[in-house]
This record gives structure tokens, C-alpha cells and sequence, in this order.
């Protein structure tokens, strides 16, 4: 049966504004570098779920000519320096192969208006942000944990009319096997034709974005996610499904409910 965990108390806000960043942001400009406006800004559909907690999904997908290498997702969690007015993204599970937190200056143009400039050494692009849909009173964000496999871990949130569930693959926690799990992946997006193998690998990782649509949480439907199979499906089909396997191991925000048998 469902099970409720309740952690309102143990909610942890963004380091500097809380509410700043939470909702849900499109990315509707990219330019890279600055000043040169590239053509992805609007071939690919950018979406980033933002909890006020801190947890956060990310999924980007082309609008055309798709393909599982041409996919990119991530989650993890998300901080704020607002002296700094640097967002730093550590992402713990990634479609591709996993790297260093991500980092951001952040530039609000107007109060659904994000601009984010690059900060780290080497990158030089501006990315500009609408917020789409705005955190809600009903917000749930948790961790979740595989079953049988501690090194598979995933995130589940629901930031106002949207929900977001990220998958992540088994992920070795020895360095070498790490490296070369790192390798293989690698590998997926050298531009070559993928392999059965591969292509198995890549669908390890499991993203889904939905809307929040009716009372009835259980009949959300799937808009955008990494498996062409899961797109018009419901949060139940889900449970019954790629969630399986799945439980929640924390709760960081509000009232989440483990639509999948425990």
C-alpha cells in the first residue's frame, strides 16, 4: 500500500533566498560564448525543476532529431550564495558522464527573468530562464534509493503544476570500477552508432517531467522524458514500472507519498 512520510520540520532552504529559485524554469536563450546566439537555445527543450529545499531535475531534449545520444539529464542539489550570486548544481545522478558541480552567476531581469553566466574556467556561454510555473504550497521533494542496489540512487519532486523523477544508473563506489563505468558512458557520445550494449547502458538513467493535472496524483500524466515509452503515461504506470524497484529514503520537503508498493 502507499505509504506518507511527513518532514515538513526537516525542510532545508537554499543557502541565501529560499523562495528565489524554487519553481520551474525553461530556458529560452543560449548563447556560447557570449554573444554568439546558438541555434540550441531553441532546437532543445530545456527544463529545470528547482525545489525550494535545494533538489533539482534537469532534462534536455531535442525538439527534432532525437536520438539517446543526443539526451542530456541530471538531479541532485542545488545552493545559493547570494553574496557571491553564484548557484552552484551538484549533480549526484547524470545521463552522461558524471562531472563537477556546475556553477552560475545569476542575474534576475525581471521577477520570472533569469540570466546565468558562466563562472568556471573554460566555460563562457549566457543562458536566459523563464519560470514557467511557480512553487506551490503542496511541494514535495525526496531521495530515493534502489531496492537491492546501494549504488543506484534517484530523486523524486513536485514543484507546483509539475513533477519530476530522475533515475540514476549503479554507479561503482570503487575509483577504478568508477573510471571505467566513467569510460563506457564516455563512449555513448563519440558520435559513432551505439551499440545494442550501449544503448542498454544509456536506458539505465530514467527521466520524467509531468504535470500535476487533477486531484487524482496517481493519473499525473508523463510530458517529456528520456524513454520515447513513458511519454503519455501516468505517475501510476510508473509505480508499476521503472518505480518498482524504488523507495524513498528521505524526505527534504513537504508531504511525499510513495505511489509504488513497499
Amino acid at each position: 500500500m502507499a505509504a506518507e512520510h511527513d518532514t515538513s520540520s526537516a525542510a532545508v532552504p537554499l543557502d541565501g533566498d529560499k523562495t528565489g529559485f524554487a519553481g520551474v524554469w525553461q530556458r529560452t536563450e543560449l548563447q556560447e560564448p557570449i554573444g554568439t546566439l546558438l541555434p540550441d537555445g531553441a532546437d532543445v527543450l530545456v527544463l529545470w525543476l528547482q525545489a525550494a529545499c535545494g533538489l533539482f531535475v534537469d532534462i534536455r531534449i531535442p525538439r527534432s532529431g532525437r536520438s539517446p545520444s543526443r539526451l542530456k539529464s541530471f538531479a541532485g542539489v542545488g545552493t545559493y550564495d547570494a553574496a557571491a550570486r553564484h548557484f552552484t548544481w551538484t549533480r549526484h545522478v547524470d545521463y552522461r558522464v558524471p562531472g563537477q558541480p556546475d556553477v552560475g552567476l545569476m542575474n534576475m531581469l525581471a521577477p520570472d527573468t533569469l540570466q546565468e553566466d558562466s563562472v568556471l574556467p573554460g566555460d563562457d556561454y549566457r543562458e536566459i530562464w523563464q519560470r514557467i510555473g511557480r512553487a506551490g504550497d503542496s511541494d514535495m521533494a525526496a531521495r530515493l534509493q534502489h531496492k537491492t542496489d546501494p549504488n543506484r540512487t534517484g530523486f523524486f519532486i513536485v514543484v507546483g503544476d509539475r513533477w519530476a523523477v530522475a533515475l540514476g544508473r549503479s554507479v561503482p563506489s570503487d575509483v577504478a570500477d568508477a573510471a571505467s563505468y566513467a569510460a563506457r558512458v564516455a563512449e555513448c557520445f563519440d558520435g559513432g552508432e551505439l551499440s545494442d550494449d550501449q544503448r542498454g547502458l544509456l536506458a539505465e538513467y530514467t527521466c520524467a517531467v509531468g504535470e500535476t493535472r487533477g486531484p487524482d496524483q496517481r493519473q499525473w500524466p508523463v510530458v517529456h522524458a528520456t524513454d520515447d515509452a513513458l511519454q503519455g503515461r501516468t505517475l501510476t504506470a510508473l509505480a508499476d514500472g521503472v518505480l518498482r524497484d524504488w523507495t524513498i529514503s528521505s524526505v527534504l520537503q513537504g508531504r511525499c507519498t510513495q505511489f509504488w508498493t513497499v
